[in-house]
This record gives C-alpha cells, structure tokens and sequence, in this order.
C-alpha cells in the first residue's frame, strides 16, 4: 500500500494525464534509428558490387551519396537517391492503436534514384517501393510490456516533480493560503522551473528542510539540466531498447523498375529492367545478425530485343553495436544477360554513424567471374553516405 500522502499525490496526477498520454501512445515517442536502410531505387541501378538490400528500420525521409570512392581515389558522387514514408510522415498525430491498424503502411518507402553513366547510356532512372515486417515481440510499438515499462517510469517521475513542486509552494511560498496554491502553482511555473534549476540547491544549503531536501533528490533523477529535458528514466528505456534491438529479425522486401535514356531527358527514358529483392534478418544475441537474402531481375538488352533473368543469393554477416559494426559477406550471381556469366563476391565492410542522422558505409572485396573461359578476379570498393530523417517533426 502506498503512503496517505502519496495517494493523494497520485490523484493530483489527473491534471498531468493528458500529457502523459500523448508521450506514451504517440508513435512520434518511438522512432528509431538503427541504421539507414538500403534503398530498392539505388540497388536497381547497379552500383553497388553487393545485391543484398539491408533490412532496418524505414525512416521518413532519407538520402544516399555514392560513391565518395572509386578506382583507388576519392570522387565526387554521381549516383544518389531519395526515400520517403507516407505512411510515417503523416504519422505524426498518430497513436499507438492508429498503428496497431497501419502499420504496413507505416513500415513501407518509396524511393526515386538516378546515375548520370560516361557510356553509351547517359542516364538511369529508377523508382521503388519497400516494406518492412518486424516481429510483435521486437516491434517497440507493439510491445505492450515495454510500454508499460515507460509507462510506469513515466508516471513515477511525474509523482517526483508534483511532489517537489508542492513542497516548493507549502515551504518557500507558505505564505500562499492552502486554497490558493493549485493556481499558484499554476501561474508561477517559469519560476519554479528557474527555482528548480538554478537556487534550489543554494537555498536548501541556507534554509535546510528535510522535506524539500528528500523531494528535490528524487526530481534531480529523472531531469537532465544540460538538455532542459524531464523523463530521463523514460528516455533511458527507449535508448536501452535501441541498443538491444539493432539486430532485430525482421523481413524486408522491396520491387524497383528502371528506366534508361541516350540523354538526360525523362520523356526519352524506355524500360531497362525490374527488380524484385527479399531478405531476411536473423537476430542471432545481443551484438550479431545474419540477412539471407534473395534478388532477380528482368533487364533488357540495349537493342531492347531479349529481356532475360538474373538473380543473386546473399550471406552477410554482422557484428557490432547499435552505432557500430563490421560485416562479411558473400554473394552468387547468375546473369543470363549480354552472355552468360556467373560471379562469386567475397565482401568485407563497415557502417558507422557519425552523428545522430548521418551514416557512412564502406566495403571492399574480390569479385571473382567465373566465366568458362579465361575467367578473372577484380577488386572492388566503395563508400557510401546515408542520411536519415527519423525524428519527432515538431
């Protein structure tokens, strides 16, 4: 059972409800940022030596730049593409149980991307869409016992700050009739917060009191002076949840069409190829995953007279963090196109975040072409950068 006193303070959490709401059945609350995803609409354009489309979580908005190096020397990018979620930027007033019915919708992208070649085709075009299904149990928005968590931690720094804050008016203030300080309270909150942050500390060293004292302690846990933010324990939970979920199993799949032209005009483009990509992420602890992954396309010949069928099998393994981690790789390719040609890649690489939105990713292998006759080995290396929208728009 819970003290009087404390009880009471419990009902005087009524007037905090609505707030408390919003944070907890906000999806806006949870957005992650494992890592940018690979875009459908980049892949299809064949610039990367890998096929594999990174599964991870769909962001509202997000960019890559490829490649910052190419042929053993630094380069300026001529390949990049854009992705966006409809589903998630329009989600910014949603609850939880708005989710829980579209989530799909959600969890899917589109993406446009472009590359300007020095060949005989000028320009490339592509369009795509993904989705992405998570697992209930490692989806933090269906998660209904994590959410508790944040809930219940929520709730017990709300009881802190009310706490502190009536102790602030009943001690400092006592000259406040008792009928009175709900509204005082009210009307002098920029003061209380100045109180809170800046002479608390100096005025209990001068006017000691036990209670105050006890009941400033308890707010100094749960508020972060240099960020200007309270519910440090709920923002905790949700970081500890990132850092354990990074390696999440989940299913991505994606379809991208191409389109290629002799210039750079859009009315000129005709169709180049579709291409369609599933992979899977196997969580394998706390600092490991494994994406088995699957790719085919249909690409048409220059002289637009066959269409035939290429398709890649790929293992990467991961290891690392939430911020940081190393992958190996390996991929088969068969391609049925401009002659018969079947490929072996042995990949190594890297993805880091250097700021909260920025990604960079960066790899290097041996491209072995096993063709029948004089078959050769080539070695490939590329860097990426990937930016990544994925915050609360205010």
């Amino acid at each position: 059972m819970l003290p009087f006193r404390k009880m009471c303070l419990l009902l005087l959490l009524v007037s905090f409800q609505a707030s408390a709401q919003f944070k907890t059945d906000s999806t806006e609350y949870y957005l992650l940022n494992f890592s940018v995803p690979d875009m459908p609409a980049f892949k299809a354009l064949g610039t990367d030596p890998s096929n594999v489309l990174r599964p991870s979580d769909i962001q509202k908005f997000a960019l890559s730049l490829s490649p910052f190096y190419s042929n053993g020397q630094g380069v300026i990018p001529r390949n990049f593409a854009v992705e966006f979620s409809p589903g998630k930027l329009a989600s910014k007033n949603w609850t939880l149980e708005d989710y829980g019915k579209r989530r799909f919708w959600y969890n899917s992208s589109f993406s446009i991307g472009a590359i300007v070649d020095s060949g005989n085709v000028s320009s490339r075009l592509a369009v795509g869409y993904r989705f992405s299904i998570v697992r209930k149990r490692d989806d933090l928005l269906l998660n209904a016992a994590r959410r508790k968590e944040v809930f219940i931690a929520q709730q017990q720094e709300q009881l802190a700050l009310r706490e502190f804050k009536n102790n602030w008016i009943i001690i400092v203030h006592k000259e406040i009739p008792p009928a009175e300080r709900a509204q005082y309270g009210k009307d002098h909150d920029a003061e209380f917060w100045d109180f809170a942050e800046n002479k608390a500390e100096e005025y209990l060293k001068e006017n000691p009191d036990t209670a105050l004292q006890a009941s400033y302690d308890a707010f100094k846990k749960g508020y972060d002076k240099d960020k200007k933010k309270y519910y440090t324990a709920v923002d905790s939970l949700i970081e500890k949840f990132k850092s354990e979920h990074w390696n999440t199993s989940r299913l991505d799949g994606a379809i991208a069409w191409v389109g290629q032209s002799r210039d750079s005009l859009i009315k000129n483009a005709g169709f180049a190829s579709f291409n369609t990509w599933v992979t899977w992420a196997l969580g394998i602890g706390k600092s490991s995953q494994l994406l088995l992954g699957g790719s085919f396309s249909l690409p048409r010949s220059e002289f637009k007279d066959t269409t035939a069928i290429n398709a890649t099998v790929n293992v990467r393994y991961y290891l690392g963090t939430a911020s940081f981690r190393g992958f190996a790789e390996t991929q088969f390719k068969y391609q049925n196109y401009d002659g018969f040609e079947k490929s072996l890649l042995f990949n190594f690489g890297t993805e880091f975040r250097v700021s909260k939105s920025i990604w960079i990713v960066a790899e290097a292998g041996i491209d072995n072409y096993l063709k029948e006759k004089d078959p050769f080995s080539a070695f490939i290396a590329s860097i990426n950068l990937r930016y990544g929208f994925n915050q609360v728009m205010k």
